[in-house]
């Protein structure tokens, strides 16, 4: 899609909800730092991505917006819809409930605190599955917001991108990424990461067991005041982060379970094909009103995605509503001391 420059300003400040918001905190700063390095540049395959992440925070929130809204502009399309949805053409695909819980073996009640609370008792007698090592090698796919500025006219476009980072507690590592596109170009970087080049929300290895201090610990950096959607933000970083053993897994669907709203959709297949328990929660985060989802392996309590999608409103926005704004898929997680 190609607008011009005015033509892009004028659409992103309609759709911005808090253009009268001042004052930016220094988490807020960070954010902001990392957001126009995205929408300006190439996405630095050393981060995770970060437009799935809009948050209330001051004028941070509304720069979010508008970057989910351009998202919207470029791709549109439907969110979690029953089997045999009819599917909007230039999207990727709906993630589609195929069958309700009871059929992974989980109670078949609607308390998504119940089903939750049991995937959280199977994945907390596992054996070890994460493995030990220097490194922590994360392995993920989503979509990253490219966009190109010549002279008065603005190209935008969404890009597939695969992602896999090896890194240690001091920082140091390697950062594998591929981008399938713009257009048809598909490009590859790989680089070495030097001391503290990637950064932690938490040290590696730190997160507790213990509901009490994991719950301290995970909302140090997701503050309550931001709402019960921004439980599945913090969830979500961490899936993107670091390993979680099982004990820190049953841990954090505890967690979840305890969220204010949350509802069990059933079971999905995610972006790659995983079968999952699809648990949701709608909001107002970002400045739109729309639908948080992270989807959960019901046999070891992985976290297998991250979606993000309007739901009832795309304000100024000419989109189909529900449409898909963001995802992430974590395709694997583990320590080991290759870099390979």
């Amino acid at each position: 899609m190609t607008l011009t420059t005015r033509e892009a300003a004028a659409l992103l400040r309609a759709a911005d909800p808090a253009a009268d918001v001042t004052g930016v905190d220094a988490r807020a700063e960070a954010d902001l730092r990392r957001i126009f390095v995205t929408v300006t540049a190439v996405p630095d395959p050393g981060e995770q991505p970060r437009l799935h992440r809009p948050r209330l925070l001051a004028a941070a929130a509304a720069v979010l917006v508008v970057v989910a809204s351009l998202t919207a502009i470029v791709v549109g399309g439907p969110g979690l819809l029953p089997a045999g949805s009819p599917a909007y053409a230039a999207t990727p695909d709906q993630l589609t409930v195929l069958a309700p819980v009871a059929d992974a073996g989980l109670p078949s009640e609607a308390d998504p605190a119940v089903v939750l609370n049991a995937i959280a008792a199977r994945a907390a007698v596992l054996p070890d599955d994460i493995g030990t090592g220097r490194y922590a090698r994360m392995e993920s796919e989503g979509w990253a917001l490219w966009t190109r500025v010549d002279g008065d006219q603005v190209d935008s476009e969404i890009v597939p991108q695969r992602s896999t980072v090896w890194a240690a507690r001091d920082g140091s590592g390697r950062a594998v990424s591929r981008r399938d596109g713009p257009g048809a170009d598909t490009s590859t970087t790989d680089r070495d990461l030097s001391r503290g080049e990637r950064s932690f929300m938490w040290a590696l290895g730190s997160l507790s067991s213990d509901d009490a201090e994991l719950a301290r610990q995970l909302e140090q950096g997701h503050p309550v005041e931001n709402g019960p959607a921004e439980r599945l933000v913090a969830i979500a970083d961490l899936a993107a982060e670091q390993p979680l053993a099982p004990p820190v897994r049953a841990a954090v669907l505890r967690y979840l379970a305890r969220t204010p709203g949350l509802a069990v959709a059933g079971i999905v297949a995610d972006r790659s094909g995983r079968r999952g328990v699809a648990v949701q929660i709608d909001t107002t985060m970002s400045g739109l009103p729309n639908r948080r989802t992270l989807i959960v392996d019901p046999d070891d309590g992985q976290i297998l995605g991250s979606e993000t999608l309007l739901t009832e409103d795309a304000g100024m926005l000419n989109v189909p509503v529900p449409s898909v704004i963001s995802y992430t898929t974590f395709l694997s997680a583990r320590y080991t001391d290759d870099l390979e």
